[in-house]
């Protein structure tokens, strides 16, 4: 997979819809030579593809082969790079899939998670969430080429190859293909002050309810979404602010850690306090892009009408863990799986390739932490999690997030 560039880190607010596009239409515009199906005829009996994807601090550009067709590949990424052809009806179709895009993101609990949640606990940020629906659909084709054409031509580029593949064989093919372009920068752009832009919103303090759950306040804590959906199903979502990974990777794991311990007890607790079996989510985001942001989130599916209920509940099962600590039960019921997770998840080429090479380069501290992650969660004790689980998971700084269907929420 090659690391192109700096992604949309250089767009404003009324540029970001060329991200969403440029992902959705560049490998269906083929190349400049071929039409997409004329190269799978080109590569027709080969193991090749592509596949293309703009981030927030980076482009990716790469595809799945075999060692026997690993030369072909890197000619089509190339190709890809120096020859790209924009073809207009790609462009025409990808845009026809927005209103479908746009439909789950109002239609779906999980699209209104990632779209109005996750612009609402960035603080706003354009970053985060999708642009609004008539900013992509009067984005012309031109500004999607424009857009792109310096960073495949020009901008840094950073290749990682994971697999049973001969060293020599691949270090041969690289530098036939990718090696061989013009020179390019040496470094992806950066961009200070949009990395210090992001922060979780400040929290007021959460409604609390009453025993008779009578009058209700609209408060700005916990935060209101509706769904327009059919479907019985509303969500309660608790986030804590946390912080970024770079120069935190111990905080970061021993929160990883903590998420596993907080989803088990919310798992027993939940449904003793309710009778019901559930299963609740709980992860922990170290941020990588965004200097000090971060957050750590529980959530769990209710019916409609209760993910208030729910929120609250969560936070205050939270709450007990910040106040007990985690026990030794509990910390080794999360702790062991985990470390059978981490030696398996090791053996894995997706691990290697995205985790540990992709961005190594720029950031040589992942392979520091390739290197020590399985020792570091191994040695984690129950005192140090907890410590980090009463820093961070602070009950005032909890902010309350409730999914409803519309229906549920207008009675």
């Amino acid at each position: 997979i090659l690391r192109i560039g700096s992604g949309t880190l250089t767009l404003d607010e009324s540029e970001m819809a060329l991200g969403l596009l440029a992902s959705a239409s560049f490998v269906e515009g083929g190349l400049g030579a071929y039409n997409l199906d004329q190269l799978q005829r080109v590569f027709a009996g080969r193991t090749v593809s592509a596949h293309f994807d703009v981030s927030t601090d980076h482009f990716s550009l790469g595809g799945v082969t075999t060692p026997e067709d690993l030369e072909f590949q890197l000619q089509l990424i190339a190709a890809y790079l120096t020859d790209p052809g924009f073809r207009p009806e790609a462009f025409a179709r990808a845009q026809r899939q927005i209103p479908e895009l746009y439909r789950q993101l109002v239609s779906t609990v999980d699209g209104v998670m990632s779209n109005d949640v996750m612009r609402a606990i960035s603080g706003g940020s354009h970053r985060f969430g999708y642009p609004e629906k008539v900013d992509v659909m009067d984005v012309p084709a031109q500004a999607v080429e424009a857009f792109l054409r310096p960073a495949l031509s020009e901008a840094y580029l950073e290749l990682s190859i994971v697999g049973d593949v001969d060293f020599e064989d691949a270090k041969n093919f690289v530098q036939k293909t990718i090696g061989a372009l013009p020179a390019r920068a040496e470094a992806p752009a950066d961009v200070p002050a949009v990395r210090g832009s992001v922060q979780f919103p400040e929290v007021t303090p959460a409604l609390e309810l009453e025993a008779s759950d009578a009058e209700r306040v609209d408060v700005e804590n916990p935060l209101r979404f509706t769904v327009d959906s059919d479907l019985p199903r509303a969500t309660a979502a608790v986030f804590w602010p946390t912080n970024s990974m770079p120069g935190r990777i111990n905080e970061s794991r021993q929160l990883n850690l903590a998420a596993n311990i907080l989803r088990d007890r919310l798992r027993r607790e939940i449904r003793e306090e309710l009778g019901e079996a559930y299963s609740p989510s709980a992860f922990n985001h170290s941020n990588e892009v965004f200097e000090g942001f971060g957050y750590f989130r529980a959530a769990n599916g209710v019916d409609p009408g209760g993910a208030e209920r729910m929120a609250l509940l969560i936070r205050r099962i939270a709450a007990d863990l910040v106040e007990s600590g985690t026990s030794e039960e509990e910390f080794e019921r999360a702790h062991r799986p985990l470390i059978r997770f981490l030696e398996e998840y090791r053996r894995d080429n997706s691990y290697w390739l995205s985790r540990v090479l992709f961005a190594s380069q720029v950031h040589p501290e992942h392979l520091d932490w390739a290197r020590t992650i399985v020792e570091d969660y191994a040695r984690m004790t129950p005192g140090q999690v907890s410590e980090t689980i009463r820093k961070y998971l602070i009950p005032e700084s909890a902010l309350l997030v409730l999914i409803e269907p519309a229906e549920a929420a207008a009675e």
